[in-house]
């Protein structure tokens, strides 16, 4: 245990002198009447701390200091936490949003190798890049689809079905009857499905004659919008169709209009390598 100081009324951590006004523990303390020591100045007594009972000084200070910062903190409207939350989430929101645009936007890569792939009904025959990601699904005599992407907006696919096959056989009888081409009574037809669903699809000129899988078919030049994620993206592309034989085709081969020029070759090989085959 420590020492009472008789001047200050603290207890001191040393013997000899005062830990707290460093004058001598011996001395008497000096009374009211008395003079100060010269060359030392005598604290007033408001400004001698005050001891309270089982706290030190340093510990009555943190304690303020914790409760001055609490007073703070919850003197900050609700509000403003849910706003700061808020914009944190946005803003991780919209990074991940435009890199995934960005990765969508990147070139189409120019193939090494390539390889050949059927569909899943085994009807058609054609070759894709190695690289490239392929896929198909289809049910015997109801319809078949084969999906070639290098990215989310480069794509080559061809659909068919039994309702497009309906409008083939409509298309080839008005033919038949001075109507003008099937495959452009067909074309045209399909166009017309396409705009609605799509309103922002706009066609290029006239369409022209072509062939697909070795059959007479019709295509035109086309721009539309497509979305990734918030951000959307002009694409360009050719809209095939073609009678076929017991399915109508509608083939697209489609990607970011900046890019067209570059993907344009590759799609078109792709859909050029196309064949009707059986299993």
């Amino acid at each position: 245990m420590g020492k009472v100081c008789r001047h200050c009324g603290m207890e001191s951590d040393r013997d000899k002198v005062c830990s707290w006004c460093n004058k001598d523990l011996d001395e008497p303390a000096t009374s009211a009447a008395q003079s100060p020591t010269p060359g030392r100045t005598v604290a007033p007594v408001s400004a001698v701390p005050v001891p309270q009972p089982g706290r030190t000084p340093s510990m009555a200070g943190a304690a303020a200091t914790a409760v001055a910062l609490e007073a703070q903190r919850r003197s900050r409207p609700v509000w403003l936490y849910v706003l700061i939350g808020v914009a944190a989430v946005i803003v991780f929101v919209l990074a991940v949003q435009f890199a995934a645009f960005s990765k969508a936007m990147k070139p189409p890569v120019e193939p090494a190798e390539w390889k050949a792939v059927t569909s899943h009904t085994g009807h058609l025959a054609l070759q894709v890049p190695a690289t490239w990601r392929f896929s198909t699904a289809g049910s015997e005599g109801s319809f078949e689809s084969v999906l070639v992407r290098c990215g989310p907006l480069c794509k080559v696919s061809v659909d068919a079905g039994q309702a497009r096959g309906a409008l083939s056989d409509v298309a080839a009888a008005s033919a038949r009857a001075g109507g003008g081409p099937a495959e452009l009574s067909l074309h045209e037809t399909l166009g017309m499905f396409v705009a609605k669903s799509d309103t922002t699809y706009k066609e290029e000129g006239e369409p022209q004659s072509c062939t697909f899988a070795g059959q007479r078919a019709a295509y035109s030049v086309y721009t539309a919008r497509r979305r990734v994620g918030l951000f959307g993206a002009q694409v360009r592309g050719w809209r095939i169709s073609c009678p076929g034989t017991d399915y109508g085709y509608d083939v697209r081969i489609e990607a970011p209009a900046r890019h067209w020029e570059k993907f344009q070759p590759l799609g078109a090989k792709v859909v050029s390598s196309v064949q009707f085959a059986k299993k």
